[in-house]
């Protein structure tokens, strides 16, 4: 989804890209790239109003010698106290055999840390050895509050990437420049409730990382099930309406997950949750009070979806 700068605050653009556009494929020890560097596009304009040069996350762990390695427990070595990593933030994984080279290559996601141990999310393809190296992956680009100085939707962020060989790469990320910004239907705190309620057995090797990745595909999955109506979130009068979408969404992630309740058949379970999860949005829809439709801030008369009302005054 495209992400929300504030309106005259701006913000970070970030961006995880595929692992070959940042590594096209040759042997490297260090971080594979040159350069990557940022142009921003108005929505309705072909040439960019700023640019300048993105950062890759400069993130580098070797991997030490460990009885207690495993494909999904990692031990760093060389590092004086907790690495600077981050819980539920992807990196790359490359595997290093003899004199440096780097045969294969992997996104990981970091579910949890302790002191210089870190745990995955899902197991490596194959097993670590002493020497791997854990590196980042992330590229940020500041958007200023003055490049943030007009609202509006869609604007273009184009990353060019340029490696130390091969083929430049360039992607393509949107954002929008906004006044409010849409909250999250489900938390990571939220997530972790309901999967304790319902599924407790299925929590017992539960780690943050899976809280922190379920709860954000579901409020994605909201967002796009109200972009599909046709309305930004972020123009929606009250994010909080959508709680009860949210949890519907975080139902679905559950069953993509194999989490489906005992007596269900997977497949028409996935299938009347997904359908409970786009009525619910059609209703919490129909039901608003305000759709600030022209982001003007102004409750217009003709922006009450859920028509007009009265309220009963008594004087004391």
């Amino acid at each position: 989804m495209a992400q929300e700068i504030l309106e005259d605050v701006g913000g970070t653009l970030t961006v995880y890209p595929q692992v070959e556009d940042i590594h096209p494929g040759s042997d490297y020890t260090v971080h594979p790239i040159s350069s990557v560097t940022c142009e921003l596009f108005k929505p309705t304009e072909s040439t960019s109003f700023a640019s300048g040069s993105a950062t890759l996350d400069a993130s580098d762990y070797e991997l030490a010698y460990s009885a207690s390695t495993t494909r999904s427990t990692l031990v760093l070595s060389g590092i004086a106290g907790p690495p600077g990593i981050d819980v539920g933030t992807h990196y790359l994984y490359r595997w290093r055999r003899g004199n440096d080279r780097v045969q294969w290559h992997q996104e990981i996601v970091v579910a949890d840390t302790e002191g210089t141990t870190i745990r995955l999310e899902s197991p490596l393809l194959d097993d670590p050895l002493t020497g791997d190296k854990i590196v980042g992956l992330q590229l940020s680009f500041p958007v200023t509050a003055l490049n943030a100085a007009d609202r509006a939707m869609n604007y273009r962020c184009e990353w060019t990437i340029t490696p130390a060989e091969g083929d430049k790469r360039k992607i393509q990320t949107l954002f929008h420049v906004v006044r409010t910004q849409f909250e999250d239907a489900v938390t990571p705190s939220e997530a972790l409730r309901y999967a304790e309620s319902n599924m407790a057995g299925a929590v017992l090797s539960w780690d943050a990382g899976r809280s922190i990745e379920l709860a954000k595909r579901a409020s994605d999955k909201v967002r796009r099930e109200i972009q599909a109506t046709g309305a930004y979130p972020h123009l929606i009068g009250e994010s909080e309406s959508f709680k009860n979408a949210g949890l519907y969404a975080l139902k679905l992630e559950l069953a993509m997950l194999g989490f489906v309740p005992p007596g269900f058949d997977p497949g028409v379970y996935a299938t009347t949750i997904n359908d409970s999860l786009k009525s619910e949005i059609r209703q919490t829809m129909s039901s608003l009070t305000w759709l600030d439709a022209d982001d003007d801030a102004i409750v217009d008369s003709d922006e009450s979806l859920s028509g007009p009302f009265t309220i009963r005054v008594q004087r004391q």
